[in-house]
């Protein structure tokens, strides 16, 4: 299915908005309305539509939008339910691009209420008008300050701008989300709720977020799916334009299915099958409203890790081993130091403990400059793509965490490739320092894991979708192949490749000078594997090596593959870097 948004551009981004029922008393719906686009310095043209006034809240109004003399793009209606289908019709004879029906009392109230739904509906398919709605709480777009909503918690503030997109089938459930973040600093690019969703529906601002060019991250909340093949195609241009998609979905017990039709009117599938869609098409499913707003904010802030090996910092054994499980739980890795890295650390810290997790002690509390010397000696290993570092209750104290902040800020922008997530508890005052330095922090080491999990997650899902690269061997030294008829595993691809079929990115090499040039062009991570036409079970005698990931490994594993192979005294063609799939 192809899924054109064209047609949302009138109510995503307009450039004029028409309000049905405007007033000037700002505690209305409709006043409130008008009131958000002039607070927030919406640059496009407003129309206050009111029978009974000439001018709403310094703004000329008009008594329809008949009289408007402009095309509109956009109709927000402010009405009651028994008044939408004639504002509605003059809507279709102004030739209105779309609207936005706030309205509650249709499908969701039972057989009358659909009835006056489907002719809403009638009325917008027939005229090409795009409704967001009806029972919904509407839109706002951050980055032109176009807002088509009436929620309470705008009155504080328009939400900070951010690359993340958010659409709700609820509308309570978006404004808490939305007041949840402004709480850790979160931003928007687009805050979209979907109501009954008579026409727009989920799946579309999905498609709509995923080719927007202000967002690259989505977060989904969803109660039922009207259309299965809209939503499998929304997800498909979000997995080509490499967004990540978080989503909560309800409704997955026989009493949420139930109040799901009574809220919106969405049915409610098999739950199985719908998670079964969602991890064919790589969407993160969460099951908690803390999650939407973490993960989702999290990679906001970091990049993307490697890979999925954990390195756990504390200044608590017991917190240690409780993340140490819920890691591995997750299905991360936690490898360990070299003894090497283990000695420099216990130099420092006689009584440390050096085995990932990691525990500094409480030491660092009256010497804490070296917790910086235990982090960088850790990140040097070059064996780890996340870190998750708990300090306590140091958040509590606003000199102690911000110097301590200050102390590791060098180290994490010298090391930005690698994700570090922060545990600790905090005030309002002490996590908004986090939130300046870009440190996603957590209050529950647990939400630390979970979202680590996440980042790998979605790392996994993005590494696989690298382009083919075309490799520069103009400088690499190309090994002495043997004359004869052995047909080695290179020897296939090769024959592969020169028939059209695909094989994986890679380069035999003899030097370990080349084996780090060729792996850097391919991107981490890559496989090592010793090519020698009498060695048929690679693995099985030790010379592949997987999962590298970065310049010191593919060194390691070349000097370990080298030197196996020569043990053996068998023929040797040299060393395969490949893409790791």
């Amino acid at each position: 299915m192809n899924l054109d948004t064209t047609s949302l551009h009138a109510l995503f981004k307009p450039k004029s908005i028409a309000i049905i029922g405007a007033s000037s008393d700002v505690k209305k719906i409709g006043g409130r309305a008008v009131h958000y686009l002039k607070k927030y310095g919406y640059s496009g043209k407003v129309y206050p539509i009111n029978p009974l006034n000439s001018e709403i809240q310094g703004i000329p109004a008009y008594h329809s939008i008949l009289e408007v003399p402009e095309r509109i793009d956009l109709a927000v209606l402010a009405i009651p339910a028994n008044m939408v289908l004639e504002a509605l019709e003059q809507c279709a004879k102004k030739n209105v691009g779309s609207a936005i029906l706030f309205s509650a009392g249709f499908a969701e109230t039972g057989e009358a209420g659909l009835k006056a739904q489907e002719r809403v509906s009638n009325i917008a398919k027939e005229n090409g008008i795009r409704l967001l709605g009806p029972n919904c709480m509407g839109f706002v777009n951050v980055a032109d300050a176009a807002m088509g909503t009436f929620s309470l918690m705008f009155l504080k503030g328009l939400p900070k701008f951010s690359r993340i997109g958010f659409v709700s089938q609820s509308g309570a459930l978006g404004a808490y989300i939305f007041s949840r973040g402004r709480e850790i600093g979160m931003g928007f690019s687009y805050w979209i709720s979907t109501g009954n969703e008579v026409d727009v529906q989920i799946a579309e601002c999905i498609a709509f977020l995923a080719e927007d060019p202000n967002t690259d991250i989505i977060a989904v909340q969803a109660e039922g799916i009207k259309d299965g093949e809209k939503l499998k195609a929304a997800l498909q241009i979000a997995t080509e334009k490499c967004k990540p998609v978080v989503m909560l979905k309800t409704g997955t017990s026989v009493v949420g299915t139930r109040a799901v039709a009574s809220h919106t009117a969405s049915m409610v599938g098999s739950d199985a099958v719908f998670d079964a869609m969602l991890k064919q098409y790589g969407v993160y499913r969460v099951k908690t409203l803390r999650e939407l707003v973490e993960i989702p904010y999290t990679l906001s802030q970091v990049e993307l890790p490697q890979g999925n090996r954990v390195c756990v910092f504390t200044n608590s054994g017991g917190v240690g081993i409780m993340l140490a499980d819920d890691v591995t739980d997750l299905g991360l890795e936690m490898p360990q130091l070299s003894e090497e890295t283990q000695k420099k650390l216990l130099n420092l810290i006689p009584y440390a403990g050096v085995e990932n997790p990691i525990d500094i002690t409480a030491t660092i509390g009256t010497q804490p400059e070296l917790l910086k010397k235990f982090l960088e000696l850790t990140l040097e290993e070059g064996i780890y793509d996340q870190f998750i570092i708990f300090l306590g209750y140091s958040g509590l104290q606003k000199d102690i965490i911000s110097m301590r902040l200050d102390l590791l800020e060098p180290v994490r922008d010298k090391y930005r490739h690698i994700p570090m997530l922060w545990a600790n508890l905090f005030t309002d005052e002490t996590r908004q320092l986090f939130a300046n330095k870009g440190m996603p922090v957590f209050e529950d080491p647990l939400e630390a894991a979970k979202t680590a999990y996440a980042l790998s997650f979605f790392a996994g899902k993005f590494r696989n979708q690298r382009p083919h690269k075309k490799l520069d061997i103009s400088t690499v030294q190309e090994p002495d192949w043997p004359s004869g008829v052995d047909l080695t595993e290179d020897a296939a691809k090769a024959i592969l490749a020169k028939h059209n079929i695909p094989v994986t990115i890679e380069k035999t090499i003899v030097t370990e000078e080349d084996a780090i040039k060729i792996a850097k062009q391919i991107g981490f991570p890559v496989v090592l594997k010793g090519m020698s036409p009498d060695i048929l079970h690679k693995t099985e005698a030790g010379i592949v090596y997987l999962n590298i990931y970065n310049e010191k490994e593919v060194s390691r594993a070349f000097k370990a593959i080298d030197k196996k192979i020569k043990q053996m005294k068998v023929r040797y063609n040299g060393i395969s870097v490949q893409e790791m799939l």
